[in-house]
């Protein structure tokens, strides 16, 4: 290409080309992007703007390079071209060409995982691998196409949940964007215009009623330890690894102090879920007097556990479950049904709402967001929390016939 006499590169031979400006008196060509003083916030300061190719498309940068009065059009100038120049050394160093979609995944999860609690983790990681590195692991990141990614959620979909659908299509846009922002790739995010199939099913979260409720703890009761644990579990709706953090020093005034958690992985012990879940939570009567005879009869004191593995050592919360939950089932005749402590928590708050209200609820859930419990922002009233679990405890009791 040449423009009075003078040969520019062409943009296809080079991602960054020459730009030619209009002066008042001369014609002036400024290599490597050009600059102009703008003013912004009431200062005067160089900018610096470029062209290069990203995508096969030809695309206008610019950047700030500093105050017009601290800095001369020279140095400006100078700055600018370093800049370009490490520019289009990334682009041509640190694209690799043949990354695959696997090894982006496990790139964003290690890039992410300190910002996920381990529990969040855990969930995360087994979606990726099973609905993103199974599918398309071994594909190159520039041949996953938005099509392919359509198609795999539209059948996931027939079987499946909405949420997980979310789950998929979050996950994998999330992934690329961070590999093309860091320049490991260069192509558009095929995730972006992806969709939730309609007909994705919602998922239906199972529920107890307080007469399996009742039927389950009739069924715990000729084992002391199981009986207290399914009474927690079920009338006060801690979630399992607050309950084998249990210490008799949490037990207090007719209330639990709730303070740690124990992790299903690893069995250390950690803070709970979030900041509004560690507190000190009023319970039902029955529930302290259980827990308090529970104490008596095993001679706890001070720091011990409340519950205690077959080894001496903390309970993995789930293994209790498979263990003694599946048994317990069995004996109240609901070897069919579902149940686990995530479906007697939803179960307990569930319930509650015949016998409190949503401040009541969201006292005793300790969300930490109230929209979870209510869609709208209530304050928490410890009094009528405590009476409303009272009297579903005390309906609980007399359906289960145990006084």
């Amino acid at each position: 290409m040449e423009t009075n006499g003078i040969v520019l590169p062409s943009p296809t031979q080079n991602p960054l080309h020459y730009v030619t400006r209009h002066n008042m008196r001369q014609r002036k060509t400024v290599p490597k992007g050009w600059l102009e003083d703008i003013v912004s916030d009431g200062v005067k300061k160089w900018v610096g703007y470029f062209h290069i190719r990203e995508n096969n498309e030809r695309k206008k940068k610019q950047i700030t390079l500093g105050q017009c009065s601290r800095l001369t059009k020279t140095d400006a100038n100078k700055m600018l071209e370093k800049h370009i120049a490490d520019v289009i050394e990334r682009q041509n160093t640190t694209i690799v060409k043949d990354i695959t979609v696997e090894e982006i995944a496990e790139r964003w999860l290690s890039l992410n995982q300190s910002s996920w609690k381990e529990d969040s983790y855990y969930g995360i990681n087994c979606i990726v691998s099973k609905h993103v590195i199974g599918p398309f692991g071994k594909l190159k990141a520039t041949e996953l196409t938005r099509m392919m990614a359509q198609t795999y959620l539209d059948t996931v979909a027939k079987n499946r949940s909405k949420e997980l659908c979310r789950s998929i299509k979050k996950y994998l846009k999330a992934m690329f964007e961070e590999a093309i922002d860091d320049d490991i790739i260069a192509c558009k995010n095929p995730i972006k215009r992806v969709r939730v199939p309609v007909y994705a099913k919602v998922a239906v979260k199972p529920l107890l009623t307080i007469q399996q409720l009742a039927n389950l703890l009739d069924a715990s009761r000729y084992d002391l330890k199981s009986f207290t644990i399914m009474v927690i579990g079920m009338m006060v709706g801690l979630r399992p690894g607050e309950i084998f953090a249990l210490r008799v020093n949490d037990i207090k005034d007719g209330c639990l102090n709730v303070d740690e958690n124990v992790s299903q992985r690893t069995k250390e012990l950690k803070s709970p879920k979030t900041k509004s879940s560690t507190t000190n939570l009023g319970i039902a009567d029955f529930v302290y007097s259980v827990i308090n005879r529970y104490i008596a009869e095993n001679q706890l004191q001070g720091d011990d556990f409340l519950f205690l593995a077959s080894d001496g050592g903390l309970y993995r919360p789930f293994a209790w479950v498979k263990q003694e939950l599946n048994e317990i089932k069995s004996w109240a005749g609901m070897e069919n049904v579902r149940v686990n402590f995530q479906i007697m928590r939803r179960s307990f708050s569930t319930i509650l709402l015949d016998y409190g209200n949503l401040k009541d609820i969201q006292s005793l859930m300790r969300h930490a967001n109230p929209d979870i419990t209510a869609g709208v922002y209530m304050q928490s009233v410890p009094e009528s929390a405590k009476l409303a679990a009272n009297k579903m405890t005390n309906t609980i009791v007399e359906l289960m016939q145990v006084q």
